[in-house]
């Protein structure tokens, strides 16, 4: 009698034994998102946040290596600015898609960098994207030891 598990510790011994097991775990978690879609079941925000490869990008692959076509599909099928609100934990007009929309209320923004643009947006945003799921601006804190805090006192001291 054949080994069933004959293919699977072969391929584990050719291969990067962690990425087929994190393939395989997100191969199952897609077509549970799928059967959810099927029987119009809401996604829960960590089906989103699976989704949009917002943490980590999908290890699903499909025929000839190519990316789990399920993954376009089902995001073709969904309502991004619905998903956005789940993902953002914000209302729909916190999220701004121009400078001009900006406000003191802003949770998220989506769309072209302009200049002054980080001047305009408030701390609390934590979400900034030129385009969404791919173009996320990641921001990060450096100490100078000067007591410069923000661009404006930036700004002045070089100035200055």
């Amino acid at each position: 009698m054949a080994n069933p598990e004959f293919p699977d510790k072969k391929y584990r011994s050719l291969h990067d034994s962690e990425k087929f097991d994190n393939g395989a775990e997100d191969v199952k978690r897609l077509a549970a998102l799928v059967k959810k879609q099927e029987i119009r079941e809401q996604l829960t925000k960590n089906d989103l946040v699976f989704l949009y490869e917002l943490d980590t990008p999908i290890e699903a692959v499909g025929p000839l290596g190519m990316k789990d076509p399920r993954i376009e599909e089902l995001r073709e099928t969904r309502d991004t600015n619905a998903d956005l609100s789940i993902l953002f934990d914000c209302a729909p007009e916190d999220i701004a898609r121009s400078v001009s929309e900006i406000s003191k209320r802003t949770k998220a923004y989506i769309g072209k960098l302009e200049p002054s643009m980080f001047d305009l947006l408030p701390r609390t945003v934590e979400y900034v994207y030129t385009e969404f799921p791919e173009g996320r601006i990641r921001f990060r804190t450096i100490e100078l030891g000067t007591g410069i805090s923000d661009g404006v006192s930036f700004k002045k001291t070089l100035e200055e």
